[in-house]
């Protein structure tokens, strides 16, 4: 799969993994990636209020 897709993180686990759910598809199963696989965003009112 090409692309990317927003994700909500749900937990970050040992060895810098995330678990993630997709944000527009809340059904899909749980998916779990290496931070090196990730392009984090910061939310726009964390970035703001520093």
């Amino acid at each position: 799969m090409e692309g990317w897709f927003e994700a909500i993180i749900l937990d970050v686990c040992p060895k810098h993994v995330f678990k993630l759910r997709y944000r527009d598809y809340p059904d899909d199963p749980i998916i779990t990636r290496h931070v090196s696989r990730l392009a984090l965003m910061m939310q726009l009112d964390a970035a703001t209020s520093a």
